[in-house]
């Protein structure tokens, strides 16, 4: 196992680094500062004396055990970028994480890496990520399933990959915590926004507008959403 992960840490070296330079490209398009954290499964032992790892339950299988702790040594470095020290990121009852007070992130795993953004609220009320793997094969049926006949047309105009529109859509979701109950990702609806470079995203219960952006690699699909304190409800 061990030299398992230490392979595929030198393997996985070239595409951390295009994913975090991709995904720092893409936050400057948000209108706040984000911190931005990666790792690879292979850092998962770097991350045993983190406090985190009790949340983890007895029956949690080893390989969910590495990709939790890759996340959350992402979501520290994360934060470390922002100059704020947290003991540890909690756990919320969907399993999302829980960031110290003042604070708003996300974490997404994908081809053996993570990535954690964070930002301080105010003045984003949520941020979001998914990264995912070009090469998912993702049938037209749960496609189809997922997306609107108006967000296919979207994606057909801006350019948008089926990846990508979920990509968007899960990143959005993330952006809207805490969500409504019941809700689930595929109920976030895309809408035109700066195309081909940005859409907005709106779910039913939550009263902002989600802004999102995404990148494409060689390899990883990777969308940010962010999430601004709706000025007009304020003033209401």
């Amino acid at each position: 196992m061990r030299a398992d992960l230490a392979n595929r840490s030198v393997a996985h070296g070239p595409l951390l680094a295009t994913a975090v330079s991709a995904l720092t490209s893409l936050s400057e398009r948000a209108s706040s500062p984000l911190g931005i954290g990666a790792a690879v499964e292979a850092d998962w032992r770097r991350a045993l004396g983190m406090e985190d790892l009790r949340l983890l339950d007895a029956a949690t299988s080893r390989q969910r055990a590495v990709e939790f702790a890759c996340g959350r040594h992402a979501g520290h470095r994360a934060l470390a970028s922002m100059g704020i020290a947290a003991p540890v990121i909690g756990r919320g009852g969907r399993g999302e994480p829980l960031w110290p007070e003042g604070v708003v992130g996300a974490i997404s795993h994908a081809a053996g890496i993570a990535l954690a953004i964070v930002s301080r609220s105010p003045p984003l009320v949520g941020v979001g990520i998914d990264v995912e793997d070009r090469a998912w094969s993702l049938s037209d049926r749960a496609l189809h399933r997922a997306a609107t006949r108006g967000e296919l047309e979207l994606g057909a105009r801006c350019g948008i990959s089926g990846i990508a529109l979920l990509s968007l859509k899960e990143s959005a979701f993330k952006a809207m915590s805490p969500q409504p109950s019941g809700a689930r990702f595929v109920d976030v609806t895309l809408e035109p926004g700066e195309c081909p470079s940005s859409v907005l995203a709106t779910l039913p219960g939550v009263a902002e507008r989600v802004y999102t952006g995404w990148t494409i690699t060689d390899s990883l699909v990777i969308s940010l959403a962010w999430r601004t304190i709706d000025e007009q409800r304020l003033q209401r």
